[in-house]
């Protein structure tokens, strides 16, 4: 049995369309359990709308975030395997049908897929790689929490980080890189919907969370040049002082065609042009 973990806080306007993509899903040997996070909307009776024994429906007394109720969602659940699903985002009918069969053909311990990254009426797709490994996973998570499939085994070992502000995901797969065998669907299996009061949008949040991964993750040079670039990346969205950061990743690792673009735009100042550049790219978005 795969047991799906979806935590929720005030999405009773979208989370009928995540609850049904994991009910609808192929694979029907599945528990879908949901921690409300202390939702003062309506989110409990849009949930009591479904009639459906695999649904468990748990309302936290306290706001705990996100990270919490998954780890918690994972402690109660049953199955052999452990999903994720946000509350806000859609799962393709054969997600897990194809997840789970790809895992125990390739013997992996956990798997992610690709994502459809919707924004108005446009897309992208996310990642663009074949593999995940130490040599790029340090660099950039490509593994988002709502594509995770994984034995049960890996949570025996790590979970989300709760006091972590953001990228609890990529911080909790470099946990799991160093003991499991991680693999990756190349199919886009997600429909993610950005959402304006969404995490990812938070640079004070990422700056915190960075300045952790530099002292937490950062086995080499190269990944600590990266760090202090993201670092820099979102001060300048933040409208902090960035420039010391740029300065710190060309030091650090200065072979990187990127940091040497960002070094040569912060010493000459050109702050706007920079941040319009990251727009266009999406950094901000």
């Amino acid at each position: 049995m795969i047991s799906v973990i979806i935590p929720t806080y005030n999405r009773a306007n979208v989370i009928s369309r995540s609850i049904k993509s994991v009910l609808e899903q192929t694979y029907r040997d599945i528990e879908l359990i949901i921690i409300d996070d202390n939702s003062s909307d309506n989110t409990d009776q849009v949930i009591s709308r479904f009639n459906d024994s695999r649904i468990k429906y748990i309302k936290l007394d306290n706001n705990k975030g996100a990270c919490f109720a998954r780890n918690y969602g994972v402690e109660i659940s049953k199955g052999e395997y452990i999903a994720f699903q946000d509350s806000d985002d859609y799962w393709l009918p054969m997600k897990l049908e194809k997840q789970i069969k790809f895992l125990q053909e390739n013997n992996y311990d956990l798997v992610s897929c690709q994502i459809r990254i919707n924004k108005g009426n446009e897309y992208r797709i996310f990642p663009r790689v074949e593999l995940i490994n130490d040599d790029n996973i340090y660099i950039q998570n490509y593994v988002s929490t709502q594509t995770i499939l994984c034995k049960r085994e890996c949570f025996n070992r790590y979970k989300f980080d709760e006091n972590l502000p953001r990228f609890q995901d990529w911080d909790f797969i470099l946990g799991i890189i160093k003991e499991f065998k991680v693999g990756v669907v190349t199919e886009p299996l997600v429909d993610v919907f950005l959402q304006e009061n969404s995490i990812s949008k938070d640079p004070k949040k990422a700056i915190l969370a960075l300045e952790e991964f530099i002292q937490k993750h950062a086995i080499n040079n190269k990944v600590k040049a990266h760090y202090f670039r993201l670092l820099g990346v979102y001060k300048l969205q933040d409208n902090q002082p960035y420039s010391s950061d740029i300065r710190k990743s060309f030091f650090k690792y200065p072979f990187n065609k990127k940091i040497i673009l960002d070094l040569i735009l912060s010493h000459l100042n050109l702050k706007k042009l920079h941040y319009h550049i990251y727009k266009k790219m999406g950094r901000f978005s």
